[in-house]
């Protein structure tokens, strides 16, 4: 069942799945029970989290709420939204939907881009917050090439949005050939489709690339003087042969996990950030590990997740810092995607993909024989304690 928010920013548009432990199609919140907010990146929705929402570790225990994005999925806009479209303002929609449903409390995870919704939430209502998790946020050495799928080089073509969805989850996957994963992909691709031919995509496309080109706004020192919630980063690295990360420079979680402890310290009270490092033992074609590790290795993941919700600590109960990331092990989703009628355009029409199969080499070959030119400028701040 779609259940939509009525809130004043976004009447009725705003679509979120809530379960608690006593009914997993729920309307309201249990309040016996904690809460569990799940934010998803742009382009995608809250089916990002299925390998969480469908863990009984989840939602035999915890009230999960997980909202889709104006635009995105059961969230449909027919007209774009005016205004700029920030991370600020998706918290902003975030916490009134909180608001709505009576939630006072709440442990915040994001995944990927999406990781930025819930920090800035986290920063702008600390009094609610009970804990942060951010699963693999971004850090200033993201690929052009991403950029220049959405900016440039796509096209209001229904054969091309099957290439893209297929490029895109190559790259955050680095599976090509998971049945799971490509049923998984093939769902967002038709929904994406179906968008498209209901005049819907223009709105959908003015959320989310705003979202993609200002992803890095780390917290500045006075607001990272707020922060008195246990924060959890779980982050992909690689490692070199002396076992080293490959590209330490780039290590803005880490430092900023530093900073917020030595905060603490200063003020002889106990630490309130862990950066968990999920150490990649086989590298894509593009020399990365896997982006998305909610979907590819929740076995990983989800435990990290209930120990810091479950203890609202991570002082005591990350004795050891970082875990091999292994193979790819998505799971099952035990509960279909509910779309409603947003697929029944695609029933309506004749038109079929004949695009050939591309991967992410064929893209970077269109690229570099002049397929598509982009400029992207990230402007990002970290100040350094002195």
């Amino acid at each position: 069942m779609v259940n939509y928010a009525n809130i004043t920013s976004a009447p009725g548009r705003l679509a979120y799945r809530l379960s608690t432990p006593r009914n997993r199609v729920a309307t309201h919140i249990d309040p016996a029970f904690s809460t569990v907010l799940f934010c998803h990146p742009p382009w995608l929705d809250h089916y990002f989290f299925y390998p969480q929402l469908d863990d009984p570790t989840f939602y035999n225990e915890y009230n999960l709420v997980a909202i889709d994005m104006p635009g995105h999925g059961m969230s449909l806009l027919k007209e774009p939204m005016e205004g700029e479209m920030t991370w600020e303002r998706i918290a902003g929609l975030y916490y009134e939907v909180l608001q709505a449903l009576k939630i006072e409390r709440i442990h915040l995870v994001g995944g990927d881009m999406g990781s930025l919704a819930p920090m800035r939430l986290a920063l702008a209502h600390p009094e609610i917050v009970e804990s942060l998790t951010m699963i693999g946020p971004p850090t200033p050495v993201e690929t052009d090439l991403v950029m220049m799928g959405f900016t440039e080089w796509f096209q209001a073509n229904l054969d091309l949005i099957d290439t893209l969805n297929n490029i895109l989850f190559e790259f955050a996957t680095g599976q090509w050939t998971n049945q799971i994963l490509r049923d998984v992909r093939d769902e967002w691709t038709d929904m994406a489709k179906a968008r498209m031919l209901r005049g819907e995509y223009l709105a959908h496309f003015q959320v989310f690339l705003p979202l993609l080109t200002t992803r890095m706004e780390l917290p500045t020192k006075d607001e990272m003087g707020t922060v008195n919630y246990p924060i959890l980063i779980i982050e992909n690295v690689m490692t070199q042969g002396d076992g080293s990360e490959r590209d330490p420079a780039n290590n803005i979680w880490l430092d900023l996990t530093r900073e917020l402890n030595s905060n603490r310290a200063k003020q002889g009270e106990s630490r309130l950030a862990t950066r968990h490092a999920l150490v990649g033992e086989v590298m894509t074609k593009w020399a990365s590990t896997a982006r998305w590790t909610s979907i590819t290795n929740p076995c990983l993941v989800n435990p990290l997740i209930t120990e810091i919700i479950k203890n609202k600590s991570s002082s005591s109960a990350f004795d050891k810092n970082e875990t091999p990331m292994g193979r790819c092990m998505p799971r099952e989703p035990d509960l279909p995607r509910n779309t409603g009628d947003l697929l029944e355009v695609l029933h309506e029409t004749s038109t079929t993909s004949q695009a050939e199969p591309k991967s992410w080499a064929d893209f970077v070959n269109s690229v570099q024989v002049g397929g598509c030119e982009v400029q992207t400028e990230v402007s990002i701040m970290v100040e350094v304690a002195k």
